[in-house]
């Protein structure tokens, strides 16, 4: 039975480009950039933050991006802060409610930096769901492993792969929970496109699906 699910954060439990759209935009104004666009930043969303912005602005001049990132980031804090638990997707916390009271342990497992990862934790009300928090790496799969046996190795014994499942919205996710040996199930309601649909085991087209699928898959 799922005892334990992983959770990618932006794009799968914050709606996080409601506050990094208008932080970019702005710091690329101040930096004189190219305003990306929505589309482009949700597409990035998924990588670490030294790729994220390369990829947003692969022409930038040597030693711009570094400075523009430090604005950006700071800007989206603020935003992050000010929305509160508006930057969640409708639905989020009354899933993660539900699946707490059924004993689920919860998880999360980031590529975002620890600053980034706290703003959004700590704003949206939600860290006390989680029995862990993983973030600030590029590689997912081996945040994803090491979540899995440090659940193992709290209960004393073996648990099999059929015991957890990620939720997550990009390749990332379903690569790190294919190399784990456990369910995926992507994030529809969130950044998860058509494309990547076909790379999970199963898909939630609205939080409150999350108990039904994960129970059922169980």
């Amino acid at each position: 039975m799922i005892r334990c699910v992983i959770f990618d954060l932006d794009g799968t439990l914050s709606d996080t480009a409601k506050a990094t759209m208008p932080a970019i935009c702005a710091a690329a104004a101040e930096f004189g950039l190219p305003a990306a666009t929505e589309a482009a930043i949700k597409s990035a969303m998924g990588y670490a933050s030294d790729a994220f912005y390369k990829i947003l602005f692969p022409d930038a001049a040597p030693g711009l991006l570094a400075p523009f990132a430090e604005r950006a980031d700071q800007l989206e804090s603020e935003m992050i802060r000010s929305l509160g638990g508006a930057v969640l997707f409708d639905g989020v916390k009354s899933a993660l409610a539900e699946l707490a009271a059924a004993g689920v342990a919860m998880h999360i497992a980031s590529t975002g930096s620890e600053g980034h990862v706290g703003d959004v934790l700590s704003a949206s009300g939600i860290r006390g769901y989680f029995a862990g928090v993983s973030c600030d790496e590029p590689e997912k799969a081996a945040m994803v492993g090491r979540i899995k046996r440090a659940r193992a190795d709290a209960a004393g014994r073996h648990l099999p792969d059929e015991s957890f499942a990620m939720v997550g919205d990009k390749r990332i996710d379903a690569d790190a929970a294919r190399q784990n040996g456990i369910l995926s199930v992507g994030a529809a309601y969130g950044y998860c496109g058509r494309p990547e649909r076909e790379l999970f085991d199963a898909i939630a087209r609205h939080p409150s699906e999350l108990r039904a699928l994960l129970l059922r898959a169980a």
